[in-house]
């Protein structure tokens, strides 16, 4: 029963959204609400229009340096604590801005277009989109049925509830880790979870903590956030969609790539790869460079040389078993490759930590 009055609450146009809308069925309305713009734009566009809601109070003294475009950070959020989950606001001003914190747009029913960089998409219900701190982005949803909900978090959290959980997954991991943080491609991850009654369910529990505020609620909330992430990483991992800051269209497939290479590295080819994906050899090259700033075979060895390390520090195994373990001709061909990434041939490297370590004991 709590959960029906919840997705009423939800659903229902609160005042402010209700004098939004009467301005959107204008003509100009359209125009205005639907089209992204800088703080600057807005502040003349309220000068140019004193019968519009005036926000440029609200959206000054929530922002930092009063400038109207980087969100400040929020309570325990800026000590590197706490989850707060918002409902995003209909037929709002479409006023480009930034957070210092992670941001999670989940589209909780309808649609709408977000725009990341200036790169607009689509996002339909359950879509779940991992935004980048200080990333620039606006969303617009123009329809009472579009009910998009923002989960605030710090970067602390979402290394320890996200990142985390993919780290064994090294590819992955180092690549999500990238998207989010290190601008080669466009800030966000998308997960496509659809009419998941689960997440959808989860959601709503998260909403209804957040607004209820009872006992240990910030502790609730962030049980409720690994929950959610263990659940995508299990069922949508490799459905996730990034996309280039030139390019509108999605690449849906370059987390499943890499997933594969993840698994597959000490057998795979170009060849082999391209043809699983139904892709020529020179697009599967292209993709690989563009997404992760290197070649197929950079890639494919990186990978190699990880996992040996890991079987020289953690197993007893022979080098020539590591050797063969990792996909390598012999150990001879191992040995290059491992003292061009490590500095040292893989005998010295394994006697050099194991000096260490035991040094450390004694």
């Amino acid at each position: 029963m709590k959960y029906i009055t919840m997705n009423k609450t939800l659903m229902e146009l609160n005042e402010e959204e209700k004098e939004f809308k009467k301005l959107y069925r204008t003509t100009e309305g359209k125009e205005i609400l639907t089209k992204p713009m800088r703080y600057p734009e807005y502040q003349q566009f309220a000068k140019e229009h004193p019968g519009w809601i005036n926000l440029e109070v609200f959206y000054a003294e929530r922002t930092r340096e009063n400038l109207g475009s980087t969100i400040a950070d929020v309570g325990e959020i800026e000590r590197g604590e706490g989850i707060a989950v918002e409902r995003h606001g209909r037929y709002s001003y479409p006023l480009v801005h930034n957070h210092a914190y992670i941001e999670i747009v989940y589209v909780f029913s309808g649609r709408c277009t977000h725009y990341v960089d200036d790169q607009p998409f689509e996002m339909i219900e359950g879509a779940l989109c991992i935004l980048a701190p200080n990333a620039m982005h606006v969303i617009v949803a123009m329809e009472d049925e579009d009910v998009i909900l923002n989960i605030l978090m710090s970067k602390e959290v979402l290394n320890q509830s996200f990142l985390k959980m993919v780290k064994e997954k090294r590819l992955l991991a180092d690549f999500f880790e990238n998207v989010l943080y290190g601008k080669t491609v466009s800030p966000y991850i998308i997960f496509p979870t659809g009419k998941d009654a689960w997440m959808h369910e989860l959601l709503l529990a998260m909403y209804q903590e957040a607004n209820e505020k009872k006992y240990a609620y910030r502790d609730s909330l962030e049980l409720y956030v690994r929950q959610m992430f263990i659940h995508v990483i299990r069922q949508y991992e490799m459905l996730a969609k990034v996309a280039t800051p030139q390019e509108t269209q999605m690449q849906d497939n370059i987390v499943a790539v890499l997933g594969y290479l993840a698994v597959n590295y000490n057998q795979v080819t170009l060849k082999k790869l391209a043809d699983f994906f139904c892709y020529s050899e020179s697009y599967m090259s292209r993709i690989l460079k563009k997404f992760t700033g290197k070649t197929f075979g950079a890639v494919v060895t990186e990978l190699q040389m990880k996992r040996a390390e890991e079987l020289l520090m953690q197993t007893e195994q022979s080098l020539n078993d590591i050797a063969q373990e990792v996909g390598c001709f012999d150990y001879s061909h191992f040995s290059r490759k491992f003292k061009k990434a490590y500095g040292e041939s893989p005998d010295t490297y394994r006697k050099n930590r194991t000096k260490i370590y035991t040094n450390e004991d004694e």
